[in-house]
């Protein structure tokens, strides 16, 4: 974990910073990662130890370069007068951070069924457990398609990011195909699935394999024989509205909706539904 030690900083929003992985060769500077992006430098009256960047991995016996660029982000549109004669200062340091992929909560000795992890800040519930392969559903939709929520980061879950919800809102809908018939292999869910699986990896050296939930999956979790409405023994299964990688073989594939109902669409509706990931990861991993 990295650190502003002792920060004091009274400025606006508008104080910012970036950290780059840059490569062994210290005279170049070429990013080939970049870890925060313009991100606020946190607020503090007086001096405090605040937290920069988490989930670094460096691999035993490797060193890893880092590049921080802190800058103030001058408009020539908004009144920033009140940023004059405010204050910045600070150290840095490190910290035993947190392991990238990690447990939020568990109820048993091993990870089962509603039990929580995480990756970085990404989280999920576990749907199983098969001899150490975790099959886990992203907490919400990620941030995809023409219809994304522009003031939350762009391919990662958000609390916004819940497709079409009763009351009106519709933050990252996506239509499952362009075509009017498909599978989940050819669909436009799984582009952005696999997008969301190799994000994680980038970001968190974590080894995962994306993929959609399976209508088996959802009737198994809302007790149900076929199409219905979910029960509340898992809850968070019916908390956004989002499409499954399951087709009933012709012209419509399985969803379910946050007012709890498991059915199907067209493939081609690109208003209700959105995208929700499911996470296969080793459990030894985490």
């Amino acid at each position: 974990k990295l650190l502003f030690k002792g920060l004091t900083n009274t400025y606006s929003e508008y104080l910012v910073y970036t950290i780059e992985q840059v490569n062994s060769n210290k005279t170049s500077l070429n990013p080939t990662k970049v870890l925060k992006n313009q991100v606020r430098v946190p607020a503090s009256a007086s001096a405090s130890n605040q937290e920069m960047a988490n989930y670094i991995s460096v691999p035993a016996g490797q060193t890893y370069y880092y590049k921080l660029t802190i800058e103030y982000l001058y408009s020539t549109t908004v009144n920033q007068s009140s940023d004059v004669g405010k204050k910045f200062y600070t150290g840095f340091g490190l910290e035993e951070g947190t392991k990238p992929a990690h447990i939020i909560s568990k109820a048993g000795s091993n990870l089962a069924l509603g039990d929580k992890i995480a990756i970085g800040d990404e989280n999920f519930w576990v749907i199983s457990n098969t001899s150490g392969t975790i099959r886990a559903l992203a907490e919400y939709n990620i941030n995809v398609g023409s219809n994304k929520n522009m003031s939350v980061p762009e391919g990662l879950q958000h609390s916004t990011i819940r497709g079409y919800l009763d009351s009106g809102t519709m933050y990252g809908t996506v239509a499952f195909s362009s075509s009017i018939k498909s599978s989940y292999s050819t669909s436009i869910v799984k582009g952005y699935i696999d997008d969301y699986a190799a994000l994680l990896n980038s970001t968190y050296g974590t080894n995962v394999t994306g993929d959609a939930i399976t209508a088996d999956e959802i009737k198994s979790l809302c007790n149900l024989s076929g199409g219905g409405t979910c029960t509340n023994t898992n809850p968070w299964v019916y908390t956004t509205s989002y499409w499954s990688g399951s087709t009933d073989g012709s012209y419509t594939v399985w969803y379910v909706r946050s007012n709890g109902i498991f059915d199907n669409d067209v493939f081609v509706n690109e208003f209700t539904f959105g995208v929700r990931p499911v996470i296969i990861i080793s459990e030894s991993s985490i």
